[in-house]
Parts: structure tokens; C-alpha cells; sequence
């Protein structure tokens, strides 16, 4: 059996702040986070994927050995998932949050200080598109629907700052590198060969990550709690600011009325 999924222990395996304890330690944690990325509140799923992140580690180097590949471990895997369907296949309503929650991100982090940003105002600017130009897959139509945007801050809003991140930092490939995914293993190994770009990611992340804190209301701030090891460099980037049009949007916002009981 494995233990609790720490993400921010993820994280400092993959950047070298914590050795490893065991052969492969970081590939399977590099395909651990992939899968957080995904399924960021269920810990059986996540438990389930390192278990498989294993697997692939011991197929892949042609049987070697590495703690988390025991046949007790492999039985449970194959024989009691927690999904009913692979690891890779993540649903579009899933890919949909995904999309959700980097936009609402954008919004905190490109929103003037002066319109005094809310998560009341990025609802609003989103759905009345303010971020039109910005590509959304063709199967993501409801991604900018108000009932999408809200399960996505209250379900994915932990993994946003990393969502965001990852188009910056030219990361993109952890999309591709859940546990089951063939040729996930030779993926990590690419990525790991680079630790700079893995260093750059994470140091980016964490800059949203507290760049969102001073931002957000205080019944938000509880939504980010990645523990991101304290050696870790904070890299700080530049947003895009909004131009005319999207101030447009912002400047017709009315905050809503509440009618007394």
C-alpha cells in the first residue's frame, strides 16, 4: 500500500530539495503530479496512479526494481481502480474545469489593482467574454459558463497557479505524462534530464501561488494550499494587461444587490 499523496513532497523530489528514497522516486512522482493535475481531490485516484506511475518505471527499464512495484501493490492497482476508465482519459467536462479555472487565474493576475479585483468580477468578466481571445478547444463550449466557473474555483482552484505555469515555463508535455499514458516513462525522463525547466515551473507556480494570496478574499485563500518547499526559488513573470475592450467589460460590472429578509 502507499500513503497519503503530499503534493508539495511531490515537488521536492522532482527539484532535488528531498532525495530520493528509492529507484525512480522521481519519475513516479513527476507522473504522480501529472495526475494531480487532474484529479486534485480524490487521494484513491492519486494512490491508484502512483501505483501505476510504478508499474511503468518496471516495464519501461525492463524490470527493474523500485519499492512501490510489489505484487501486492500491482494486484490492488489492476484490480480494484477507483475509476472506471483509464487514468489518460480525462472526460471533457474535466478538461473543461481545466480551461475554467487557468481563466479565472488570468483574471487575478492581469486585473488592474484599481478595478479592485473580486472573484464576484472575474465570474462576470469571463462569461461575458473577456477573454474571447483566447483559444478554447471546440469540445469546451460551457467553459465560460457561470456554474462551470464556480465548481472550478471551488474544486481546481489549488491547481491553477500550476495550469497557468505551464504554457509559460513550455511545459505543456505534463499533459501527456498520466501514469497509463503510453510513453509516459520516456517523457519523464526527457523532462527530468532538464531540472532548470522543472525549477523554472515550479518557481513560477509558486509566484502565482502568492501573487493570488494578496489578492484574493480571505474566504479564497484556503483554496491554495500546495505547501511548496521553502527552498524553492520564486521566479516572478509579467501579465498581459487588459487592453480597451476587455476594461469595457470590467467597467459595465454592477455588484449584485441583496434584498433585505
Amino acid at each position: 500500500m502507499v500513503s497519503k499523496i503530499d503534493v508539495g513532497d511531490l515537488i521536492a523530489v522532482l527539484i532535488g530539495v528531498r532525495r530520493e528514497r528509492y529507484a525512480y522516486e522521481k519519475h513516479i512522482a513527476l507522473m504522480t503530479f501529472a495526475t494531480w493535475l487532474q484529479y486534485p481531490n480524490d487521494q484513491e485516484v492519486l494512490q491508484h496512479a502512483q501505483i501505476v506511475a510504478a508499474a511503468a518505471c518496471f516495464l519501461d527499464t525492463h524490470g527493474e526494481p523500485n519499492r512501490l512495484a510489489t505484487v501486492e501493490n500491482l494486484a490492488i492497482a489492476l484490480l480494484a481502480s477507483p475509476l472506471n476508465r483509464p487514468l489518460l482519459d480525462v472526460t471533457d467536462s474535466s478538461t473543461t474545469l481545466t480551461s475554467a479555472v487557468t481563466e479565472i487565474v488570468s483574471f487575478f493576475l492581469c486585473c488592474p489593482a484599481t478595478a479592485k479585483p473580486s472573484l464576484n468580477k472575474a465570474l462576470f468578466f469571463i462569461e461575458g467574454g473577456g477573454f474571447d481571445h483566447l483559444d478554447l478547444k471546440d469540445n469546451e463550449p460551457d467553459a465560460r459558463s457561470l456554474s462551470t466557473l464556480k465548481i472550478a474555483w471551488k474544486e481546481r482552484a489549488c491547481t491553477g497557479p500550476f495550469h497557468w505555469a505551464l504554457a509559460i515555463a513550455g511545459l505543456s508535455d505534463l499533459y501527456e505524462m498520466l501514469p497509463d499514458n503510453w510513453g509516459a516513462f520516456r517523457r519523464a525522463e526527457r523532462i527530468l534530464k532538464k531540472p532548470e525547466k522543472l525549477a523554472e515551473y515550479f518557481g513560477i507556480s509558486k509566484f502565482v501561488q502568492e501573487r493570488l494570496l494578496s489578492i484574493v478574499d480571505a474566504s479564497s485563500r484556503n483554496r491554495f494550499n500546495v505547501k511548496f518547499p521553502k527552498r524553492i526559488r520564486t521566479i516572478e513573470c509579467e501579465f498581459t494587461e487588459f487592453d480597451e475592450s476587455q476594461l469595457t467589460i470590467l467597467r459595465s460590472y454592477r455588484a449584485p444587490k441583496f434584498m433585505p429578509d
